[in-house]
């Protein structure tokens, strides 16, 4: 094993930044729906994918033209660095006022990972 040089970290930090992401749509060219079933459709999926799993806060269903699409607000990997001030300093200079900074693979980081795959506390 190769010991790490003087300075440098033992652990680089992730930088997670919360994003809407299309995790499901909907479209009448299956069916001949309307704007109503679709979105339909789409609180199904959500309440039988990520009810439980996500806030309710972090889902939204959009109509975007034909389609029906359910979008939820997840944590976002944007890079990985060696100092929690250049990740800090990255995301600043990105303008982000909403981030996390962790550990990668500390315990923190797995929380964000498993965010809507997991089933959210009681």
């Amino acid at each position: 094993m190769i010991a790490p040089v003087p300075d440098e970290p033992a652990h680089l930090v992730r930088l997670y930044r919360p994003e809407w992401c299309i995790v499901y749509t909907a479209s009448s060219t299956s069916g001949g729906y309307g704007p109503a079933e679709l979105k339909g459709v789409c609180e199904e999926h959500y309440r039988t994918r990520y009810e439980g799993r996500v806030r309710p806060e972090d889902a939204k269903i959009m109509r975007d033209g034909p389609v029906v699409r359910l979008l939820l607000l997840l944590p976002t990997l944007k890079g990985e660095f060696k100092y929690e001030t250049l990740a800090k300093e990255w995301a600043e200079e990105q303008g982000w006022d909403t981030y996390d900074i962790v550990g990668k693979e500390s315990p923190e980081d797995h929380e964000l990972r498993s965010y809507s795959v997991k089933m959210l506390p009681a």
